[in-house]
């Protein structure tokens, strides 16, 4: 009887152990995947550091492009000006033109 108790708790014994390594080998397995999700965990902060810099940097370029169409539409509008008043000179300068003809038909009648 003591024998077979013996057995049962030899047998236990192995049952434990068996147990006991794949305990060890479950810790080790959670311990790489630790491992695994603090690099994870390393390289998204540095992508969203990455990620934070390109919007940055998308943000300035759009201000910038913005600044570019604010001064291109002063441009263009001055422009316009300058066309409008090179107009006007070039129609005084054709009316001085006559003027300057009919001056000069009346002195050669005069003369």
């Amino acid at each position: 009887m003591e024998e077979k108790i013996l057995q049962a708790l030899a047998a236990l014994n192995g049952r434990f152990d068996n147990l006991e390594h794949r305990f060890d080998k479950l810790e080790k397995r959670f311990d790489n995947l630790e491992q695994r999700f603090d690099l994870l965990e390393i390289q998204t902060k540095e992508n969203t550091e990455m990620l934070r810099a390109l919007v940055h940097s998308a943000e300035v370029n759009k201000a910038e492009h913005d600044q570019i169409n604010i001064t291109l539409a002063k441009m263009e509008g001055n422009q316009e000006a300058l066309t409008k008043d090179l107009r006007t000179v070039e129609a005084v300068t054709a009316n001085n033109y006559s003027f300057i003809v009919n001056l000069k038909t009346m002195l050669k009648e005069a003369c």
